[in-house]
């Protein structure tokens, strides 16, 4: 849903935003409960999304910015 290197960089505001806004609409649509959306990384031994963005990711749980 977001492109680059999260390791390396991290994700811009406009990125993060539209992710939410993605993850909201799919979430939405398709019944998923908030404890059942994962990162990569949260299901296998991965790097993706990266050391930026996987907080981020958290954080958006967390905080509700995915209901």
């Amino acid at each position: 849903m977001v492109l680059g290197n999260f390791d390396r960089q991290v994700p811009t505001s406009a990125q993060l935003r539209k992710l939410a806004s993605a993850l909201r609409t799919l979430i939405r649509q398709y019944h998923v409960p908030l404890h059942r959306v994962h990162t990569h990384q949260e299901l296998t031994p991965t790097a993706c999304p990266g050391k930026h963005l996987q907080p981020q990711v958290a954080i958006l749980r967390r905080n509700g910015g995915l209901v």
